[in-house]
């Protein structure tokens, strides 16, 4: 079977093919199980689609949500990466950034270093790569929670977003966010990173506005799966596919879980 390779707009549009949402949940460096189930999943894909070396799961999917850990892989996959790449990469990170880190001896300090983290996190997806800046070749959204409101904040790169482009002539559209730094706000799991602060809003000659954003598994949404169908379905997303069996198609893996 072919496979015709979409446009970030069409990934989003209303019309035509069902559509198909990958999940990915936290679950820190149990992450590995996600790939390891992401290679057999792409190898499975490749095969139907005609065994073409150049298959991704970003031409097969056309949203990739991801929280925390899960953030991480997502935003690799919607960037076109093969699965081998995301799996070298990801013990890349997880040797500089957890088993080398120098823990923090205060009781109410982080014990990892954000600062390694967000070194890693520009250099796998470029420092000045954005949500809007056309890397992305499929839909994304990372679930990260706002410290300060205690709400879930879903950040996608919907181009017909509400809050993609900026508004007012102050407020930051979410299409000029770092994607390092929204992956590095997804994965700030308290007592073990610093939150991570991201401007908001800019006016001139006022002090930007900034919030904190901690880990998106410390919300409801852990598995973004429900919030994944959410942004693709409830208006208010400005994505609007049509819910029903025949028209959305959900994958959502897991980390697996430890022996009681």
């Amino acid at each position: 079977m072919a496979y015709k390779r979409k446009s970030l707009r069409d990934h989003f549009a209303v019309d035509g093919d069902p559509k198909r949402i990958l999940a990915l949940d936290g679950g820190g460096l149990r992450g590995i199980l996600t790939v390891g189930a992401l290679a057999r999943l792409e190898a499975l894909l490749r095969d139907r689609h005609g065994g073409d070396p150049d298959f991704r799961l970003s031409h097969y999917f056309d949203l990739i949500a991801g929280t925390s850990t899960g953030a991480i892989i997502a935003a690799a996959l919607a960037l076109g990466w093969t699965v081998e790449q995301v799996r070298q990469q990801y013990f890349s990170l997880g040797q500089k950034v957890f088993e080398k880190s120098l823990l923090r001896r205060g009781l109410l300090r982080a014990k990892y270093d954000h600062e390694a983290l967000a070194k890693a996190l520009k250099r796998l997806y470029g420092a000045k790569t954005t949500l809007g800046g056309g890397e992305l070749q499929t839909g994304l959204l990372v679930v990260t929670k706002r410290l300060d409101s205690g709400s879930p904040w879903p950040i996608g790169n919907n181009p017909m977003g509400m809050y993609f482009a900026g508004r007012d002539g102050g407020t930051v559209g979410n299409g000029d966010y770092p994607l390092w730094q929204v992956v590095r706000a997804s994965t700030a799991a308290p007592s073990f990173f610093d939150p991570e602060e991201i401007t908001i809003a800019r006016k001139a000659g006022q002090k930007p506005a900034s919030g904190q954003f901690v880990d998106g598994g410390v919300s409801p949404f852990n598995n973004p799966s429900l919030q994944a169908l959410m942004y693709a379905t409830v208006d208010g997303y400005r994505v609007g596919w049509p819910l029903g069996a025949d028209r959305v198609l959900l994958v959502a893996l897991g980390t697996g879980a430890a022996d009681p």
